[in-house]
């Protein structure tokens, strides 16, 4: 990883922290669980020998999520509550929200719907306080999949409406933001292509610039070797001139 290689080289070790963290997500998403928590592990040290709570709570999350997706629950519910006190230690509730929708995601899987439904309202709440699609599309995905274990049909149909209504926005950013990115990238594109063809014709009038300056020399060096001639042929005329007097 590039970045990672710079941020090591000049000793940036929030930098370096991040890097693996992102490297950790990488491996976890191409099923190498292996590599995934050995880089999570290395993310979390370095934050925990800087005293970055936000990005621990980050990495513990990920940890979560990785055990999660190695089925192995209560494992994956540790570290989502270790995750969790660290946010409410430091009031993130962009955190808060996502660790109690995580929480709520593993309680329910595991047949606990009281604290699933506890975990999943309060992530709503929050979710709702911050007006964050994403958020409030899971916890009302998560919160109509407990009403519905609960039996009641009519709130989780409701709770299932907001989630498509949520899912939809957010998929609507999504593809406004890659509009805009590729926009962006065909514009810088655009510049660069008219930097090089503005460096292909510098390159070019450099050429026929050297070209005229040699043309020139040859000028005056054929002038030059013409004067020299005629400066010759006259001495030698003289000469011979003078030898016919004598």
């Amino acid at each position: 990883d590039l970045s990672l290689d710079m941020y090591e080289e000049i000793n940036y070790r929030a930098g370096m922290a991040s890097s693996l963290n992102n490297i950790g997500v990488i491996y976890n998403g191409e099923g190498d669980s292996t590599q995934a928590l050995l880089f999570f592990r290395k993310s979390l040290t370095i934050k925990e020998e800087l005293g970055d709570k936000e990005g621990m709570a980050y990495s513990l999350s990920s940890m979560g999520n990785l055990y999660e997706t190695m089925g192995e629950a209560k494992t994956a519910l540790k570290y989502y509550q270790r995750s969790l006190e660290i946010r409410k230690e430091i009031g993130d509730k962009h955190g808060i929200s996502i660790s109690l929708n995580n929480i709520g995601r593993i309680t329910l899987e595991s047949g606990d719907v009281e604290t699933a439904k506890a975990m999943a309202t309060q992530s709503l709440e929050i979710a709702n306080e911050l007006a964050h699609p994403p958020i409030i599309r899971n916890a009302s995905k998560l919160l109509s999949e407990v009403l519905k274990a609960e039996d009641n049909y009519e709130e989780a149909l409701k709770m299932h409406e907001l989630y498509i209504i949520m899912r939809d926005s957010v998929l609507k950013q999504e593809i406004e933001k890659a509009v805009l990115q590729k926009a962006a990238r065909h514009e810088i594109e655009a510049r660069e292509a008219k930097i090089a063809l503005q460096d292909k014709d510098n390159e070019i009038l450099k050429v026929e610039v050297a070209n005229q300056r040699l043309i020139v020399i040859g000028g005056a060096i054929g002038i030059l070797s013409l004067v020299l001639f005629l400066w010759r042929l006259s001495v030698k005329n003289a000469s011979l001139r003078l030898a016919g007097r004598t």
